[in-house]
């Protein structure tokens, strides 16, 4: 069974703790599900953003992540770095999805 990534799903986990992994290896991070923006529809297909603040003395790097949250399927995220506010970093998941009919 393959984890939801619909709005409504995510949305729940709001505030929860998660661990991403890089797909392509390197440490874990820990990060705080800290934002599910809006979610609009246009034109056949919906919208809405992830954002994810780490605590991170390294360098960030965009790229894909497998986002762990305890009691929930994982789920593979391509995450950007978007901002950092002293050793916080915030990654942003963006999601345009077509409607199914």
């Amino acid at each position: 069974m393959s984890a939801s990534m619909s709005h409504e799903d995510l949305s729940r986990l709001q505030g929860r703790s998660c661990r991403l992994r890089a797909s392509e290896g390197g440490g874990e991070l820990t990060a705080v599900l800290a934002e599910v923006g809006e979610r609009r529809e246009r034109q056949g297909y919906e919208h809405f953003s992830l954002l994810f603040h780490v605590q991170q003395a390294d360098a960030p790097r965009q790229g894909l992540y497998v986002v762990a949250i305890d009691g929930e399927p994982e789920r593979e995220m391509f995450l950007v770095p978007v901002g950092r506010d002293g050793s916080q970093v915030t990654y942003e998941a963006c999601f345009n999805r077509r409607l199914t009919a």
